[in-house]
C-alpha cells in the first residue's frame, strides 16, 4: 500500500495542477465510497491536508494505509497509481514523488523489515 501513502503525499506538494488536482479528488472520492467518509483513512488524509507538515499527522496517515496492506482494494490502487502517473508528468514530478519519505520507528532487537525506495538507517540505543 505504499502506493496510496505515495499518493497522497506526492498530490498534496502539487495540488495547483488540474491534472494532479482531479486524480487526487477522484482518490478521496472512491476511498469516502469504499471505505466510510468518516474516520478511519478519510480523516487521516484530511488532517493531513489541514497540516501536511505535521510528521505525527503523517504518522496516523500511514497507520491507517497500512491497515489496509492485508486487503487492498485493486480500485483504490489503481487510483493512486493514477495520481502517481498525474504527478511523475509534471516537470519536477518525480523528484516530488521520490522526496515523498516514509519513516518508520522499529524497536527491539529482532526485527525484520523489508521495503522498496531509498533507505536510511540510523542506530542507536536509548536509554531510560
Amino acid at each position: 500500500m505504499e502506493i496510496l501513502l505515495t499518493a497522497i503525499l506526492g498530490a498534496l506538494a502539487k495540488l495547483a495542477d488540474g491534472a494532479v488536482s482531479d486524480a487526487y479528488e477522484g482518490l478521496k472520492a472512491l476511498i469516502r465510497r469504499k471505505l466510510g467518509a468518516d474516520g478511519g483513512l478519510a480523516g487521516a488524509i484530511e488532517s493531513v491536508e489541514q497540516r501536511p507538515e505535521s510528521d505525527a499527522r503523517r504518522a496516523v496517515l500511514a497507520e491507517e494505509v497500512e491497515g489496509l496492506a492485508a486487503d487492498p482494494d485493486p480500485e483504490i490502487l489503481a487510483a493512486a497509481q493514477a495520481v502517481v502517473e498525474a504527478v511523475s508528468r509534471l516537470p519536477d514530478g518525480p523528484e516530488v514523488i521520490r522526496g515523498v519519505q516514509v519513516t518508520q520507528t522499529i524497536h527491539g532487537d529482532r526485527n525484520v523489515v523489508s521495503g522498496t525506495g531509498d533507505i536510511h538507517i540510523a542506530t542507536g540505543r536509548r536509554r531510560g
